[in-house]
């Protein structure tokens, strides 16, 4: 894989100020609101576009999630791997994955390895569905790294801490990825992926 989606969800999280083990709790919800409301909702209905952006996300707020629980001593070169192609990789295999990596350890954390590896899983199955995850995930990426202030680095929120989208903004554009068309953000992903 040549992206490192681990390291660029971690510039998301720093503009948005929760690049710390407090905002771990609020990355397990979003995990679980991706996952179980989100992606496996859009499957049941047979969505292929919102399965796509249901594993991205998915894949989005996991990696929130490790870097979430990243502390000094942790090593921070992680990043997916791509899986052996004998890993059974299934919509079984995924639902348990996750469920570990938002599952607290014994001692209530959140292991690391868990989310990463959960990701992996997830990213995987898409693969395995046949979408384009990396071409998806340029597109993603690019889309919230759009809501942060080109000034301050920083997101910019209304007083309920919600995140507000800048003038212009808009959405990915998963349809014209799935196309194989550039995506709303083709311009960014090069500022991105070496930004």
């Amino acid at each position: 894989m040549t992206l490192n989606p681990i390291h660029d969800q971690m510039q998301f999280l720093v503009a948005c100020e929760q690049n710390s083990p407090a905002y771990t709790g609020l990355y397990r919800e979003l995990v679980n609101e991706e996952w179980n409301n989100e992606t496996r909702a859009a499957c049941s209905a047979g969505d292929v576009v919102a399965v796509f952006d249901g594993l991205l996300d998915t894949v989005y707020v996991l990696a929130g999630l490790a870097n979430t629980c990243v502390t000094a001593d942790d090593d921070t070169s992680f990043h997916l791997r791509e899986l052996p192609e004998e890993t059974p990789v299934c919509w079984g295999t995924a639902i348990y994955e996750v469920q570990m990596a938002v599952a607290p350890a014994s001692d209530g954390s959140i292991r690391v390895a868990q989310a990463i590896r959960a990701a992996e899983i997830v990213w995987s199955l898409g693969l395995k569905l046949g979408f384009p995850m990396e071409a998806g995930w340029l597109e993603v990426h690019a889309s919230n790294m759009a809501k942060v202030d080109k000034l301050t680095g920083k997101v910019i929120r209304r007083d309920d801490a919600k995140i507000l989208k800048p003038e212009g903004w808009v959405g990915p554009n998963l349809v014209a990825i799935l196309e194989g068309q550039p995506g709303n953000y083709v311009d960014n992903v090069v500022e991105v992926q070496h930004g």
